[in-house]
Parts: structure tokens; C-alpha cells; sequence
């Protein structure tokens, strides 16, 4: 999952079907049923060679900074608890002194509805300047499952075992639960640490947090047996 999810990618591409599928990813030791969708943008403009004195300039670097401003604006619309639009990259290439030809902006936009996503898209395509372009590089659509399904059911009642409160939990980002879900029967997101931390120098993993996750999933094929016989 840390560089480009290439595992769950491999299974994507040279496995059928899977049965039951539990992603190991930081939540506290609660259950994760659902993650947004992701977009990977790359918005490229196109300048003009000159002189950093000049006065008309055509100058890619001013064009995406108002791309920047305007996606703003346009993310604010739909609402931020739908769709989160954000810059993670701006490359461009010249002499300290001389306006570059091109730029590139690369946008991160994660999501919990695909209309929404078009819409954002639609309307970033319908404002920028005719001398940039838009290519979306990667797409996930967003993922959840219903706490009724047998495999979350089961991780549930193997927390309970260990006498802890079950919570279920959406996350704002994405996860290999995003990648495998198309060729999954039930799927679903657990394991120790604070996600808050994710990728950032803080991340850490507390021993005591790994212990216990590890006893919830030892107990997890037994309590799907039981309900499964059950059924």
C-alpha cells in the first residue's frame, strides 16, 4: 500500500475471487467499513519563454496558482465533507530569471461520492484556460460495507470477546480495501494505530495496541465459522 499498492494490485489482476479479505491498516483496533475514492490529477499549462522583466508575460506558474485558487472554490461549493480537492505537487523548469514554458500541478482529490468527483471535474474543465490540460493519472472509486456482513460481524464479536466496545468507522483517505473490493466477497479494514498519524514522522505503533489486534484476529476464523454454521 506504500508504494502504490502493488500487492493488492497483483491479486486485482491474477486472482478470480476472493472469499474474505481483512486489510491490515491503522484504526485504533476498530472496525473500518468504508474509505473514500481517490483521483490523482495532473493539470499541465503551457507558457512562453521570456525574460522575468518582461511585462506581458505568459506565465504557466501564475496559470496553475489560479487553477489552485479556483479549485478552492469550487471544492467549498460541493462541500468539504464530500470532497476533499488537494496540491501536492507544482514542477516547473527554467533559470532563476526566465519564465518557464510548461507546468505541472498534480491534485490528490479524495471523495465519498463518484457524482460528485464528475461534477468537480466538469467544472474545473468548463474554467481553465484553453493552454491547459487535464489528465486524471489514477482513479479508486470510494468503498463500504454494511455492518451486517458476515466477515464484520465476526471481527465484531471476536472484539467483544476481548471485553472492548465495537465501533465502526469511515475513513477520509484510501486503502488496498479500495483496490480488492471488486473481486471480493466480503471485505473489510482493521488493526492497531492512530491513522491520524499515517505518513507523517509521529507514526508509531503502540506493542500492547499489536498484541491485541493479534488475539481479535486469532479468534476472527472461529467466530466466522459460527455464524456461518448458524446461517
Amino acid at each position: 500500500e506504500e508504494s502504490d499498492s502493488r500487492g493488492a494490485r497483483y491479486l486485482l489482476e491474477n486472482t478470480k475471487k476472493l472469499s474474505n479479505v481483512v486489510i491490515g491498516e491503522p484504526s485504533n483496533n476498530q472496525i473500518c467499513i468504508g474509505y473514500r475514492g481517490r483521483i490523482l490529477l495532473r493539470i499541465d499549462c503551457k507558457g512562453q519563454n521570456q525574460h522575468a522583466a518582461t511585462s506581458s508575460q505568459v506565465n504557466p506558474i501564475q496559470y496553475l496558482t489560479n487553477i489552485i485558487l479556483l479549485m478552492e472554490k469550487i471544492a467549498d461549493t460541493l462541500g468539504q465533507d464530500k470532497i476533499l480537492a488537494t496540491p501536492t505537487k507544482i514542477v516547473s523548469k527554467s533559470m532563476s530569471n526566465v519564465v518557464p514554458s510548461k507546468g505541472q500541478l498534480l491534485y490528490d482529490i479524495r471523495f465519498s461520492e463518484e457524482k460528485i468527483a464528475n461534477e468537480l471535474l466538469d467544472k474545473l474543465k468548463s474554467m481553465i484556460p484553453t493552454y491547459c490540460s487535464i489528465q486524471k493519472i489514477s482513479y479508486l472509486p470510494p468503498v463500504e460495507v454494511k455492518p451486517s456482513d458476515i466477515l464484520v460481524q465476526s471481527l465484531a464479536r471476536s472484539i467483544i470477546k476481548e471485553g472492548l466496545k465495537v465501533n465502526y468507522i469511515k475513513k477520509m483517505g484510501t486503502s488496498d480495501m479500495n483496490v480488492l473490493y471488486p473481486i471480493t466477497e466480503h471485505i473489510v479494514s482493521f488493526g492497531p494505530g492512530d491513522s491520524k498519524l499515517s505518513h507523517t514522522p509521529k507514526e508509531k505503533i503502540n506493542i500492547k495496541d499489536i498484541m491485541l489486534a493479534s488475539s481479535i484476529l486469532r479468534s476472527l476464523p472461529a467466530e466466522y465459522s459460527r455464524i456461518k454454521n448458524r446461517a
